[in-house]
């Protein structure tokens, strides 16, 4: 049988070992931060499409920003008419989305509860979802070169970014 102070020692071992796993668990994780101009290569294409989206969307309906902001993409005058008629859908479905995540919040706030984390879950689900199907559009509707050339756009435009992903 060990001695008592062998025992202690062993009982405070296992007794840190456990709060420290404890604590671990207890701190929710912290997000990564990706520097684009110093490691472009991490930021994932569903991101960066996102975020080249919502740069291209903001000035729909203001022609002479929207003129501007489509032209330094590069394509062609149809791939870029193609493209500004996708954009045009994808905004019109994101501020949907939007609306509807805004809304639940909204009925939380009013009726004194916490959101549903749900709301954010289905909020990012139909987000990734609405880019992965205008990705899917513009593959389909742009001329091969647009398709190579916005993605190559789309790359250069990752070392513009600083973005933070949650575990």
């Amino acid at each position: 049988m060990p001695a008592p102070r062998a025992q202690f020692a062993l009982f405070l071992f296992l007794a840190c070992t456990f709060f420290a796993q404890a604590q671990e668990e207890a701190q929710p994780s912290r997000p990564i931060i990706i520097n684009g101009s110093q490691h472009p290569e991490l930021i994932p294409d569903s991101l960066a499409y996102r975020i080249v989206f919502g740069h291209l969307i903001i000035y729909i309906g203001d022609p002479e920003t929207e003129k501007r902001n489509f032209s330094k993409v590069g394509l062609s005058s149809d791939d870029t008419e193609t493209l500004y008629r996708i954009m045009k859908v994808y905004k019109e479905n994101f501020e949907a989305i939007t609306k509807t995540y805004n809304d639940a919040l909204a009925d939380a706030k009013k009726n004194n509860r916490q959101p549903d984390a749900s709301d954010l879950e289905n909020f990012r689900a139909r987000r990734s979802e609405l880019v992965r199907s205008a990705r899917k559009d513009l593959d389909g509707t742009l001329s091969a070169e647009g398709v190579a050339h916005f993605h190559d756009y789309v790359q250069s435009q990752k070392i513009t970014m600083n973005v933070t992903l949650d575990d």
